[in-house]
Formats: C-alpha cells, structure tokens, sequence
C-alpha cells in the first residue's frame, strides 16, 4: 500500500486528491502547510508527498527544500497555481527546489493519476473514479 502525505491549505484540493488516491487504495495523510506535513514526514516517511507551492506559515518550496536537506528522498509532486507560469518553467522552478514532477492547478484526476505514474515510473495509473476538477 502507497502511503501518500497531502499538503495543502485548501480542503478542497486535499479532498480532490485523496478521493482520487484512495481507490488506488493509497494510505493517505493530510496537513495544511510545511509546519504541520515535517512532523508527520519525521514520524512515518511517506511513500510519495503532493505539495502545494503557495502556503502560509511555511510554503512549499520551503518544505521541500528542508526536507531534501535533511535526507529525505520520497518523490515529491509540487503543486503551483497554472496560471502565472508555463509548465516548462514550473517544472524547471519546482525541480531545482528538490520537485520529482509538478502538478499544474487546476487539474483534473487524469492529471493526478499521469504524474503519479510518471512519478512511480508505471506510467498512467487508472482509476474506476470519474475525472474531478480542482483548483
């Protein structure tokens, strides 16, 4: 079983992607910022980490390059707002702070489901759950 932590401020976003996780029977835990998500990382090192880029109390890009400093090597998916960037750079951005892959907002569940594969080196994962959009 996938143990996958979920990081982001936003319920909604978290609710997207573990209902997307789950029939995939993942593990899956939540926090709402970095703060919270490195206490649970230190207790039991998650599989797989889905990190929002824009938080508050501590961001993204701050969480994963702590976590990489730190020794830490799950993949981790970073999860920037599309619209400000192209995925090129995004990707680029996210990857130089320590980002396995990116997950542009908003998407869709066959966007989870394609970087996950990627991620996990199995290509696209399918799910019997209908697409669902967030962001």
């Amino acid at each position: 079983m996938l143990d996958v932590l979920i990081v982001d401020d936003d319920p909604e976003i978290r609710r997207v992607l573990r209902d997307a996780l789950e029939p995939l029977e993942c593990r899956v835990s939540e926090a709402v910022n970095g703060r919270e998500a490195l206490p649970l990382v230190a207790r039991h090192e998650p599989d797989l980490m889905i990190v929002d880029v824009l938080m508050p109390e501590m961001d993204g890009l701050e969480t994963i390059r702590y976590l990489r400093s730190e020794g830490h090597r799950m993949p981790i998916i970073a999860m920037p707002v599309g619209k400000y960037l192209t995925a090129e750079r995004y990707s680029e951005f996210a990857k130089s702070f320590g980002a396995d892959e990116v997950l542009l907002k908003p998407f869709t569940q066959a966007d989870v489901l394609e970087v996950l594969g990627r991620v996990l080196g199995t290509g696209e994962l399918n799910s019997a759950s209908e697409s669902s959009a967030a962001g």
